[in-house]
């Protein structure tokens, strides 16, 4: 981040440079908080909308990462119209909007759905309705992509029976239950948040540390979308 300060000192990509380094660094957020304000305040230039679109998003996941969801909004919302494209800019938004207690995450899962209706949105879509109450889980549930398999609805299931038990050894059996049954990539954030919200976090946090797991891990940009579902 250093060489792109001094060659772009107010790109947005160099926004993008010091704030993934600020997330990875674990630096507190009077670091980079202010730089991310003040390079992301002026409106695009031509040929900026892209990485406007990223370090917008950047800024809100890190927000959201430290659970300050509210705030991580706008910068959610300037991701989405710099970058209206971008899967991870509207599903960090629409799980942002309902980790702050905010109407509207449920039709933005319901509008992506329409555009692009895979198994990898209806898992985010389920997810956020069954951890964070933005939708029904049993119309998502009743109606699965064509590409979901059968065995990832069943698992669903069990992971929302699982969430109705309140003795602690039920809710770590359906934990470790969807640790098994999730077993795409592109499922490993449902199951992180599933594990997490059935009470189980060491489970996440071995995850975490299983090296089989660091590259889609860092490709999946996990913090934003697990934890909203975890400070909610």
């Amino acid at each position: 981040s250093a060489k792109a300060v001094t060659l772009d000192p107010d790109g947005y990509a160099t926004a993008v440079a010091r704030l993934s380094v600020g997330l990875g660094d674990n630096q507190p957020p009077q670091q980079w908080a202010s730089f991310a304000e003040a390079s992301l305040r002026r409106s695009p230039k031509m040929g900026e909308a892209l990485y406007y679109g990223i370090a917008n998003r950047q800024a809100g996941m890190v927000l959201g990462a430290l659970g300050r969801h509210k705030a991580a909004l706008p910068y959610f919302e300037a991701a989405t119209e710099g970058d209206p494209f971008s899967p991870f800019s509207n599903l960090g938004y629409a799980y942002t909007l309902a980790a702050a207690g905010q109407p509207g995450a449920a039709q933005k899962f319901d509008a992506m759905l329409a555009q692009r209706r895979t198994t990898y949105g209806w898992d985010y879509a389920l997810g956020a309705a069954l951890f964070l109450g933005a939708g029904d889980p049993e119309r998502l549930l009743a109606a699965p992509p064509v590409d979901t398999t059968p065995a990832s609805v069943a698992c669903w299931r069990d992971i929302q029976t699982g969430l109705k038990q309140t003795d602690t050894a039920a809710r770590r059996a359906a934990a470790a239950r969807a640790d098994t049954c999730l077993v795409w990539d592109t499922q490993l954030v449902s199951k992180m948040q599933a594990v997490a919200m059935l009470g189980d976090v060491d489970r996440v946090f071995a995850m975490i540390d299983r090296p089989d797991l660091t590259h889609a891990i860092l490709a999946l940009d996990i913090s934003p979308l697990l934890f909203p579902s975890m400070h909610a």
